[in-house]
């Protein structure tokens, strides 16, 4: 049983980074976006990442924090800007792949 409880953690560590490309997927099929549609997706994606994470960054650099050195600010605001890039860039492409397959999905009036 105990080795049956490592199962979520290593599902979630290999499917965790493609959450944002799967977000957009299905948000791009359900809107049946088109580039600039999924630009949109994408950009709000990380908008909804940039919110917490700015947040975040601008409380630790407000207060002292007694267990995080001062350092660790400067690098914790680099993996933030490349989680938001990331999660905009990730969000952008599964829109315009959902998109796309929503598109070729539909069937025309003529048939």
């Amino acid at each position: 049983m105990a080795l049956l409880m490592l199962l979520p953690p290593i599902v979630h560590f290999v499917t965790g980074p493609l959450g944002p490309l799967v977000g957009g997927f299905f948000g791009g099929s359900r809107a049946k976006a088109t580039l600039p549609v999924a630009v949109g997706v994408g950009l709000l994606m990380a908008l909804f990442m940039a919110a917490p994470i700015g947040g975040l960054v601008a409380l630790g650099t407000a207060f002292e924090i007694p267990f995080l050195p001062s350092s660790m600010l400067d690098v914790l605001g680099v993996v933030g800007v490349v989680v938001v890039v990331y999660t905009g860039v990730m969000g952008t492409v599964g829109a315009v792949i959902g998109g796309r397959v929503a598109d070729t999905g539909e069937t025309s009036p003529d048939s």
